[in-house]
């Protein structure tokens, strides 16, 4: 799977959700994440038309809620609702409207990402509920390391790099 396509026969909701995104990260500050995951409906190719778009969004460090919200803010997205605190899993969440459809996007580090996944991998469990390593479950949508990184050799990665080390 790439980061040009959903999976095959993905619905039509899906496909105009993940365009949606895709004009949305694109006008994203590469300060603010360096890898970012479509997930749910719109990352299986399963969405309606009552389906939002869930947008994972990895970086060194987690923005500030003034960066989170301006970025937004500039996009043209409206009834932006920011946490404060991360969440149990280290991330921090927005939720907005893009063009009248719900966005809920989440920041992790990746060196959160990395110790939960590192915790899982080793059989043993984390304060979340729900957490599921599943390549079909999201599709791949910005890396700003992208040209860097190997493809199509079947192998996935279990733990990302940081972003400053390319």
């Amino acid at each position: 799977m790439s980061a040009d396509r959903l999976p095959s026969g993905a619905s039509v909701a899906s496909d105009a959700r993940w365009r949606l995104a895709r004009d949305l990260v694109s006008r994203c500050p590469p300060a603010l994440g360096c890898e970012v995951a479509i997930t749910g409906s719109v990352g299986r190719g399963v969405a309606d038309q009552d389906s939002d778009i869930e947008l994972n969004v990895w970086g060194d460090a987690l923005p500030s809620k003034a960066e989170r919200v301006g970025w937004l803010r500039a996009a043209g997205a409206t009834d932006i609702v920011a946490d404060t605190e991360p969440i149990e899993t280290g991330s921090i969440w927005v939720t907005c409207r893009f063009r009248q459809v719900w966005v809920e996007a989440g920041w992790q580090t990746i060196g959160s990402l990395e110790h939960h996944l590192r915790t899982i991998l080793a059989g043993g469990s984390t304060t979340t509920h729900g957490w599921c390593w599943r390549r079909s479950s999201s599709t791949p949508f910005h890396s700003a390391r992208a040209a860097s990184s190997p493809r199509g050799n079947g192998r996935s990665r279990t733990t990302p790099k940081r972003c400053s080390n390319g």
